[in-house]
């Protein structure tokens, strides 16, 4: 009984210990403990938004349609709702497939890459970021997920083409974390992966979006013309064709 006791007792000093210097080190940041709190509910409402995305029957609808129906096309879109909202064999006239889900973030895509290893292209064309800011992810979180998603393409010897995360228009206020994301990104290509990274800011002009987010028929027409000599210059696909 003494025993357990004394156990008790030194559980309970050094719980007491790690307290203090929790607190020392948060108040040498200017923190407080109702920031803490504060933090550990923000990053519950992200996790149940994320979730709540990968969960919601169109989002499972449209994601197992592609996991059960492989596309063998040799270049394949993959990414939210700026990929799916484009008929993108007539934008580029060529194969291509549309693997693009309304509302989908870095961390539903990277469990969709199997669904695209499955028949492997020689391409992907890839456009994420904005799914996962709009539910309030971090740039650390979002980078590492697209990173994984990169990786995996990688070891499968698919030559990946990423696409800038474009900017927002009000009444968004995404842009400086696009701006971050599409750093690390630029990076990462340019550091040896296996992807080439394609910077589409200069589409986003005034009046671009319909929303704020999503793009006028005339901004995709742009998008595709920067991107038919890469997919030539990439990807195999002919000019002529074109």
């Amino acid at each position: 009984m003494r025993r357990s006791k004394f156990v008790w007792l030194i559980v309970v000093g050094l719980a007491f210990i790690a307290g203090m210097g929790l607190h020392s080190a948060m108040a040498s940041r200017g923190a407080s403990w109702r920031d803490l709190f504060r933090f550990f509910d923000s990053t519950a409402k992200v996790h149940d938004a994320l979730q709540n995305r990968q969960t919601s029957p169109q989002y499972v609808a449209v994601r197992d349609f592609f996991a059960a129906f492989p596309s063998h096309a040799q270049i394949v879109m993959f990414g939210d709702s700026q990929i799916a909202f484009a008929d993108w064999r007539l934008l580029l006239d060529t194969d291509v497939a549309n693997r693009g889900i309304y509302g989908d973030t870095t961390a539903g895509a990277l469990l969709r890459v199997d669904s695209i290893i499955a028949a492997p292209p020689k391409c992907v064309i890839t456009m994420l970021g904005i799914g996962d800011f709009a539910v309030g992810r971090s740039v650390e979180n979002t980078a590492r997920d697209y990173s994984s998603i990169l990786d995996r393409f990688d070891s499968s010897g698919i030559k990946v083409i990423v696409q800038s995360t474009l900017p927002t228009e009000p009444p968004y206020s995404l842009n400086q974390k696009v701006s971050e994301l599409n750093m690390t990104l630029k990076t990462i290509c340019r550091n040896g992966s296996n992807c080439l990274f394609l910077d589409l800011e200069r589409i986003v002009t005034p009046g671009a979006t319909i929303d704020g987010v999503h793009l006028r028929p005339t901004t995709y027409k742009k998008w595709a013309e920067e991107l038919k000599p890469i997919l030539a210059a990439h990807c195999g696909v002919s000019r002529q064709h074109q």
